[in-house]
């Protein structure tokens, strides 16, 4: 079974280059071939009819038959070619992720690719769920059209369920970029298409509104003159506990200080897909709906988010040693930052920090007294 390299777009930091420079850890188990046998006006596997040839328009037929020079215009997985797949692909990975978890296996984004995944992971029985949702994207225009756009990306070694590519679908100004660098292309109808099914069946939902007061101002004690040395200890006592919980969530699943992993769940889920350690990610995913799930655990969350901002990767600076240090870690929080309008998140995060750490101690007693 082939094993299709991790795409890296060329905008991403060096560290993300650097790892996918990793070897291969485990075979694919949904790639197929890579290729898939659908062609553009999406026929079926199987004997199973193609739609009549008055469903397709001649422009449709020309834009979807066009996306086969893609590759050729622009070169394979620099950031212009995840502009233009990205839509596609996230929309179709939206899609099969209601049968398999895409974030944590390697799927192409193609029909083969996705029945071949089910079948090797036990899934067989959705597959006929699988079929259904496809014949329902082949339905329509929009639909072809993610189709059409997800070969092309397949053909450069795209995957279903990468952060990144999400990301790029994401962008808010996709659509002026794609009309002005593809405006000449016979296939932007389909890349506009594309992104505009992915808008209206799987684009994130609105961002909810801020729970916690901002911690911008808490920057402001963590570059001081002479800004040169060791992070200052008011700044270190601040994130340390949020960051000590991420470190214990991150240390279950691999050694925080083998990777430079920045605080921040994109960062890890990514640093894991392009080291080809798929599977992890949903095990880290379960912890950060745990985390996501309380008002303390969000309050963790947007300190490692403070964190990040100041350069704080885990594994560094012995954030846990920091935390641990502290006797009275809430009465020091309350001492050095006396009337912030932030204190509150600060203290948050230092409860489900405290929280975590007994809970951890009585387990750990309960197993000293254990026979197992």
């Amino acid at each position: 079974m082939n094993i299709i390299p991790v795409p890296v777009p060329v905008d991403l930091s060096i560290r993300y280059r650097a790892l996918s420079l990793l070897q291969p850890r485990a075979a694919s188990i949904g790639t197929g071939t890579g290729t898939s046998t659908m062609a553009a006006a999406c026929p079926y596997e199987n004997g199973a009819p193609a739609p009549a040839p008055d469903d397709v328009t001649m422009p449709e037929r020309v834009a979807l038959a066009s996306l086969a020079t893609l590759s050729t215009l622009v070169q394979r997985q620099s950031i212009w070619w995840w502009r233009a797949v990205a839509p596609a692909v996230t929309a179709l990975g939206a899609i099969v992720n209601n049968y398999i978890d895409v974030s944590g296996v390697r799927i192409a984004p193609t029909y083969d690719a996705v029945v071949h995944a089910l079948h090797y992971s036990g899934l067989g029985g959705r597959v006929w769920e699988f079929q259904a949702a496809w014949d329902e994207l082949c339905g329509t225009p929009d639909g072809r059209a993610v189709i059409a756009v997800c070969q092309a990306a397949a053909d450069g070694d795209a995957l279903l369920g990468r952060l990144f590519v999400t990301r790029v679908a994401e962008e808010a100004d996709l659509p002026d970029r794609l009309q002005a660098y593809y405006h000449r292309d016979a296939f932007l109808p389909a890349l506009v298409a594309a992104r505009r099914y992915y808008r209206g069946h799987a684009a994130p939902p609105a961002a909810a509104p801020p729970e916690w007061p901002p911690l911008d101002a808490l920057l402001s004690h963590r570059y001081v003159p002479p800004f040169s040395g060791p992070p200052p200890q008011k700044w270190l006592l601040a994130v340390a506990p949020a960051v000590a919980v991420l470190e214990r969530i991150v240390a279950r699943l691999l050694d925080v200080a083998a990777l430079p992993l920045a605080p921040t769940h994109d960062s890890v889920v990514e640093t894991l897909q392009m080291s080809e350690l798929d599977e992890l990610v949903p095990r880290f995913e379960a912890a950060w709906e745990t985390l996501r799930g309380t008002p303390n655990g969000r309050a963790v969350i947007a300190v490692c988010s403070a964190a990040r901002r100041g350069d704080v990767m885990l594994g560094g600076h012995d954030m846990s040693e920091v935390a641990a240090s502290v006797p009275d870690l809430r009465g020091a929080l309350q001492k050095e930052y006396e009337g912030e309008e932030y204190l509150p998140v600060l203290l948050a995060a230092a409860d489900f920090y405290l929280d975590a750490t007994a809970a951890g101690a009585a387990a750990a007693a309960g197993g000293a007294g254990s026979c197992e």
